[in-house]
């Protein structure tokens, strides 16, 4: 028979697991103590903590970082962007595409772009810019990982076009794809085509899934400049 004094104590404990902080439920379980755990939990917290960056303290780190903030230009820079509506939106725009990035590599890449825009605001009248700002919001990491490996590639042998497929063969050889499936790389590809990083060639094959042939764009070159200003600022 169970007693209704024990019975009711363990009721009001798990009435009140709702109300406890992630914190206490840690100490009261001792989860540390279990293999993998706290690595894990670690793991989690820092991804979680990655996902809270904001586009304006990257912005700002990146522009002192260049010395494109100084102690004698801070006011003047404020008040540029503050009496610029169209900058405004466009940072406003840049917000909501940074916090739609499902990479912190994507969003580093948008705001050392947003820097540029700042320095040269006629970039806001450049289509480019749409076409920035709308690829670094719809693809991942591995997809910049791709795009960098295929990008590298085609200029390193001084390719003029290449079927998506066969670049998957050649650049497996030498980068660090070798457990990556043909799919996912030529998907990927496919992806960036879509949102403009590569050009796609008409007529030389049957376009299929897996088979359609591309070339490289100033949309391209415009990224890979940012990627190696990425790895000079954040690497």
């Amino acid at each position: 028979m169970i007693d209704k004094k024990q019975s009711g104590l363990k009721s009001n404990q798990l009435s009140k697991i709702g109300s406890l902080s992630l914190s206490a439920v840690d100490t009261s379980l001792s989860i540390n103590g279990i293999p993998g755990i706290k690595d894990l939990s670690t793991s989690i917290r820092s991804l979680i903590d990655e996902r809270k960056i904001d586009l304006l303290d990257t912005l700002i780190f990146v522009m002192y970082s260049k010395g494109e903030i100084t102690t004698n230009n801070i006011e003047s820079l404020k008040k540029k962007i503050q009496d610029d509506d169209l900058l405004l939106n466009y940072l406003e725009r840049c917000q909501h595409a940074f916090n739609n990035s499902s990479g912190s590599l994507t969003r580093r890449i948008l705001a050392i772009y947003s820097g540029r825009v700042i320095n040269d605001v006629t970039l806001l009248n450049n289509y480019s810019s749409s076409v920035i700002i709308h690829t670094l919001s719809s693809i991942n990491d591995f997809d910049l990982i791709y795009f960098e490996l295929a990008y590298d590639y085609i200029i390193a042998k001084n390719l003029d076009c290449i079927d998506s497929l066969k670049l998957f063969k050649l650049i497996k050889e030498y980068s660090d794809v070798q457990n990556t499936q043909p799919l996912d790389f030529v998907s990927s590809v496919k992806k960036l085509t879509s949102l403009m990083l590569f050009e796609e060639l008409d007529g030389l094959v049957e376009n299929v899934d897996d088979h359609f042939v591309i070339y490289l764009n100033e949309y391209s070159h415009t990224l890979k400049e940012l990627i190696a200003e990425y790895k000079t600022l954040f690497q």
